[in-house]
């Protein structure tokens, strides 16, 4: 993705995502790209590294949301995932924002099938 596609899904100043992306880069967990359609645009992707990184903590996110997430009722459940789409909706029609975080974290409870539970 670009690095302001990026931008949407963290709360952090623009240049700051600069300097965070520098240290994710020298860890060989990303690549940067000039688009070849727009020089200016630059696309942030894993690298093989990163992809390995991402698939080894992917169980412990799983374990934390399970973990923290538990502590909720089913009702308390349901109203988080109620209230992460009010969010995401509210996001995308006020302020243009990218719906992917809180669909992301939608999906992950799918998966899971752990709201219902």
């Amino acid at each position: 993705m670009s690095l302001s596609e990026l931008n949407k899904y963290l709360t952090i100043e623009g240049t700051s995502i600069s300097i965070l992306i520098n240290g994710i880069e020298k860890r060989g967990l990303i690549r940067r790209r000039r688009s070849r359609v727009d020089r200016r645009m630059v696309k942030v992707s894993l690298t093989e590294q990163g992809q390995e990184l991402l698939t080894e903590i992917d169980p412990q996110i799983t374990r934390l949301i399970e973990k923290i997430y538990g502590l909720l009722s089913v009702a308390e459940r349901k109203q988080l995932i109620t209230l992460c789409r009010k969010i995401r909706d509210a996001s995308v029609k006020n302020n243009g924002g990218n719906p992917d975080i809180v669909e992301a974290i939608l999906i992950k409870f799918n998966q899971l099938n752990f709201y219902l539970s």
